[in-house]
């Protein structure tokens, strides 16, 4: 039998192409239960209790898919009936060619795509980590796989970002260094009895808490004296990451990833390293109106 290599292929959520992925990874979910009892030492049956994949992926295009999310990120993208979530592991041939046929295919019917975390610096290009949650949708197993097929689409990796400028109460941070999001999202599930005693797969996902932190790394250490027991968001705060364009280049126009936190505070955590620099975190909360953490495109300020 001729040995075989896979590589991670472009995602399509829902018509909407992800590109640039360096990752993605997929997990069958059975949870397998051997019991005990009587005493006894070893277990003497084995059964299925539940059927709860993921799909966890990394990606460089952070534009992409904040837009795919749309203006309220933290929503997360629904996978409902009708649509999907498609992803492969593209087959590599013994000599080390990546081919068009041959792939794993691997289908989302329903569930949900949320951010985790992103990370972005003025030196290094950033990246976006995300997670597919998956329910049954009541036809179809969570995840449907078929091995031997043919890829579809055109990865084309175009974009590139850094840390861009960042505002705190309609004051510029200086020499910003970083910016990270921990979307902070926690997705619970449930299972419905009326499938039949012992339903092995989930029928309900929702989002149960979402507490998400912006951290800024700076080079102005003063803010330190300002923020250190923490301020309340009165005014226009954000962050911004910029987008690269071919050649090396910062994009021009409204192409670059904003994020806006309406209500909130604001806190320094420290100072730290040599030369020093100030980490400040950003803790968003629902405003009554707005989007926890707003998203837009838009020129750099």
């Amino acid at each position: 039998m001729a040995h075989k290599n896979f590589y991670p292929w472009m995602i399509d959520i829902d018509g909407n192409a992800i590109n640039g992925i360096s990752d993605h990874t997929l997990t069958g979910g059975g949870e397998i239960v051997r019991p005990r009892a009587d005493g006894q030492s070893v277990p003497k049956m084995a059964y299925v209790n539940s059927v709860d994949p993921v799909a966890p992926f990394e990606t460089s295009e952070i534009g992409s898919l904040l837009t795919t999310f749309g203006a309220d990120p933290l929503a997360g993208y629904p996978i409902k009936t009708g649509d999907s979530v498609t992803l492969y592991c593209q087959l590599c041939d013994n000599l080390g060619g990546r081919l068009a046929t041959g792939a794993l295919k691997a289908v989302v019917n329903m569930g949900l795509v949320v951010p985790v975390s992103l990370s972005v610096g003025v030196e290094q290009v950033g990246s976006i980590q995300a997670q597919i949650w998956t329910i049954s949708d009541g036809t179809n197993a969570p995840l449907v796989t078929t091995p031997t097929q043919a890829l579809v689409g055109t990865p084309a990796t175009d974009e590139v970002f850094w840390a861009g400028p960042a505002k705190l109460n309609n004051v510029e941070v200086d020499g910003v260094q970083s910016i990270s999001i921990t979307f902070g999202i926690t997705v619970k599930k449930r299972k419905d009895g009326g499938q039949g005693a012992g339903a092995k797969y989930f029928t309900m996902l929702y989002i149960d808490v979402c507490q998400p932190v912006i951290t800024i790394v700076c080079d102005d250490v003063d803010l330190f004296s300002t923020y250190k027991e923490g301020v309340a968001i009165a005014s226009s705060t954000l962050v911004q990451l910029a987008k690269g364009s071919a050649g090396g280049s910062r994009a021009s126009g409204s192409v670059h990833p904003q994020i806006t936190v309406a209500a909130g505070m604001i806190v320094a955590t420290g100072v730290s390293g040599s030369p020093q620099q100030c980490t400040i975190e950003i803790h968003p909360v629902k405003d009554g109106s707005n989007p926890m953490m707003a998203y837009v495109l838009a020129a750099l300020i």
